[in-house]
């Protein structure tokens, strides 16, 4: 019966002695544990051979090492480009997701804690963004969030009965040769083992946990065989309005499961890689191109600035920076307090995210008008981190719709015992070029290089307007180059202290000085200063 149904995994083959093997899933299987004891040793390729070790590698031109037959080859790159799916439903948009943030494994009984509904101004949910993946042997193409918010690959199961396993493309680990168990996380144990309960922004998974071999690309690029979660269950809200299928963490170990279930951890360990490094480019509507994120190499093509190259701390397991106060037109807030807050980049976020009493005071200092009747007049919103104020403008963090203007800001409550963080989505990161380095566990930021938009040329009248502004010259001598067009101005002032940035920033226009006056009146509220 079962040759009836799957004549293939019966098919029997004669080797050259005349003996009669094993059905052909099974030899797949001894091919791949033989690949795996005694991985093919390739010669790296001269760009990276002739760089010296623990030197960035950077290329023009983004490429793919060829494989050897039935390998994976050692030090690959790869490009994928990321497709993006307009929000089309209006109705009860409140409950659409906005990040896919995770917190690690969820007791029984806890509500998510994303909330959705407190998204500043309402409006339409971000577009969403996915890449493929290629799962299993035979190897199973999926569209998933490439997502530095989490660390865990999630995948619906074959036999997971809800209605977005169904209406997703699914995982079925018995039809996959390199399919096997895999050991229990201690922390699942903990929780009360499986099926372990991961929380993902506004809903939750119950999942079985396995292993089985992962792709980047379609012929076997940049393999590893790495843990993942094999949903049994999901709820309606968020995982039914995804797009995709699944989502493909790409945080630090901390933020997975254990480490063999962190993908980016594995590919360093089998050294994949030529660069344990990616980054991530997001288009804007004026780009011709679609968004992509790069495995191994760097794209020289996508900056319009040399990297600033900020320290992470692992506190949290995502790829997490100390940032030291918000500005608006260059005049601080003080939202962050004497201590600073913490800042993380999520590549799966359409928002700036954060705590309640910090989303309420940026919506109060903005002062969105929600029928873009002040839209021209609104200030830069500065993230200060390191050595300079990344700056974007009203264009990334405001989305127009019609007569209507929507603040792209969204807050959450984080879990007991956790710090509070603000999650820097794609309003910052469509600005900003991000390069993720898990060798030296720094972030690369530059500004990012976009065709000219219609929007820009309208707002060209304005004075110039600041976007990456330098505190103090880089320690890493790092050069940043001055960059102008169609309406935006790249400045690269050196400011000596606090107290020049805030005059100078003071005399630009009336609007500076309404923004500095309602913080005056924010600063007396202490719920703001949620960071200590």
């Amino acid at each position: 019966m079962l040759c009836m149904l799957r004549p293939v995994t019966c098919l029997l083959v004669a080797v050259a002695e005349g003996l009669i093997v094993h059905p052909v899933v099974s030899r797949i299987a001894e091919l791949e544990r033989r690949a795996v004891a005694k991985p093919l040793q390739q010669q790296p390729s001269a760009a990276v051979a002739a760089a010296a070790p623990g030197r960035t590698h950077k290329f023009n031109d983004v490429r793919t090492v060829p494989r050897a037959s039935g390998t994976s080859p050692k030090h690959g790159t790869l490009r994928i480009a990321l497709k993006q799916r307009p929000a089309t439903v209006f109705n009860s948009s409140d409950h659409l997701p906005r990040s896919l943030l995770q917190l690690g494994v969820a007791a029984a009984g806890v509500d998510a804690i994303m909330d959705a509904s407190k998204s500043a101004l309402g409006g339409p949910p971000p577009d969403k963004i996915f890449g493929t993946i290629y799962v299993g042997t035979p190897p199973k193409e999926f569209n998933v969030a490439f997502d530095t918010g989490s660390g865990n690959l999630i995948l619906p199961s074959r036999r997971c009965p809800s209605m977005p396993c169904i209406s997703h493309r699914s995982y079925d680990s018995f039809s996959s040769a390199t399919a096997s168990p895999i050991s229990t996380p201690l922390q699942v144990q903990r929780s009360g083992g499986l099926p372990t309960k991961l929380t993902v922004s506004t809903g939750q998974v119950s999942a079985n946990l396995l292993q089985d071999k992962v792709c980047l690309g379609n012929e076997d690029n940049l393999c590893s065989s790495v843990g993942l979660a094999e949903a049994l269950t999901m709820t309606n809200e968020p995982f039914s309005l995804f797009p995709f299928d699944g989502i493909m963490g790409l945080g630090l170990t901390k933020s997975s499961l254990g480490k063999q279930f962190n993908f980016i951890g594995m590919l360093a360990d089998h050294e994949a890689l030529a660069s344990n490094k990616f980054a991530v480019w997001f288009a804007i509507e004026a780009d011709s191109e679609e968004s992509e994120i790069t495995f191994g190499v760097v794209s020289d093509a996508r900056q319009e600035s040399e990297a600033l190259w900020l320290p992470v701390e692992q506190t949290s397991g995502l790829w997490q920076v100390k940032m030291d106060d918000i500005t608006v037109n260059m005049v601080k807030t003080n939202f962050c307090g004497s201590g600073g807050c913490k800042a993380a980049f999520d590549t799966g976020g359409g928002v700036i995210a954060g705590p309640p009493a910090f989303i309420d005071g940026l919506v109060l200092v903005l002062n969105v008008k929600p029928d873009c009747s002040n839209y021209d007049r609104l200030p830069n919103l500065g993230f200060v981190i390191g050595p300079a104020t990344f700056n974007v403008e009203a264009s990334d963090y405001v989305r127009k719709v019609g007569d209507g203007c929507f603040l792209q800001l969204m807050a959450y409550s984080p879990p007991p015992g956790t710090e509070p963080l603000v999650l820097l989505g794609r309003p910052f990161l469509r600005r900003y070029y991000t390069i993720y380095d898990a060798d030296t566990l720094q972030v690369g930021v530059a500004l990012a290089k976009h065709a000219p938009s219609a929007d820009k040329a309208k707002l060209s009248g304005n004075d110039a307007k600041q976007l990456l502004i330098l505190k103090e010259k880089p320690k890493t001598g790092l050069v940043q180059k001055a960059h102008t067009d169609a309406g935006m101005n790249f400045h690269l002032d050196a400011f000596t202290d606090a107290k020049e940035q805030d005059s100078d920033a003071r005399e630009q226009d009336s609007d500076a000085a309404r923004a500095d006056k309602s913080m005056t009146a924010t600063r007396a509220v202490p719920w703001l200063l949620f960071c200590t």
